[in-house]
């Protein structure tokens, strides 16, 4: 697909640059310009959101956290098999759901922000993501479940540079991610975490709890 620019009409730009333009009534529309018109207008400033906290924005967001080391192996061997034994892994112990939304500061109250749910750590930051259970319309299906898996039989999802695995056992759901940056490599874990399992399971109910409210309030204001 082909690239214009809104501002000059440049046909076949490489990139096309959000940028916003001020309207005689003070009200902001939304262009895609290029490089050398990106300069002669305002940028589009993202801001993120959660319930009960002020809008932040990408520099105030928390970390991403990694264990400092990688782990690598086969989950089709069983999770019984993996380099670090269960009990060693790290007990995240402040684990949360997280729905964080992501709008343009000049939607803010205006528009719906796109919500992702995090699997999270107020204490280390965002761990990974579930596909399937990552975004509120996934939490809002009328038939979502929670991936099952087990020590014999990992779950093992996979999405371009990214993957995650997890297991249980009677204590803990195990989870592990890899490949965020650069090259896929879908066996190797660069995070990996236990989480109690009862706390688990109960952060996300009150996530699905939440993104049905949320998900109320937008039709309410559509």
């Amino acid at each position: 697909m082909s690239l214009d620019c809104e501002a000059c009409g440049k046909q076949h730009i490489p990139a096309r640059y959000p940028v916003l333009r001020v309207l005689p009534d003070g009200q902001y529309e939304e262009l895609g310009v290029c490089a050398e018109c990106k300069p002669q207008f305002q940028p589009v400033e993202t801001l993120f959101v959660r319930e009960s906290a002020p809008p932040y924005t990408q520099d105030q967001r928390p970390p991403f956290w990694e264990n400092g080391a990688s782990l690598r192996w086969h989950e089709d061997q069983g999770f019984a098999t993996s380099p670090v034994a269960p009990r060693d892994y790290p007990l995240i112990e402040d684990f949360e759901v997280l729905l964080e939304g992501v709008i343009s500061k000049h939607r803010l109250g205006k528009a719906m922000p796109y919500y992702m749910a995090w699997l999270f750590s107020p204490s280390r930051g965002y761990l990974t993501y579930i596909l399937g259970a990552d975004e509120l319309e996934d939490l809002c299906r009328p038939d979502f479940t929670l991936p099952p898996a087990d020590f014999a039989h990992p779950y093992h999802d996979i999405d371009q540079n990214w993957h995650v695995l997890l297991a249980e056992d009677d204590e803990y759901v195990y989870i592990l991610a890899g490949g965020r940056d650069g090259k896929p490599l879908f066996d190797m874990y660069h995070t990996w975490f236990k989480v109690e399992k009862n706390r688990y399971y109960q952060q996300w109910e009150q996530a699905v709890h939440q993104a049905h409210s949320l998900a109320a309030g937008l039709t309410e204001e559509a």
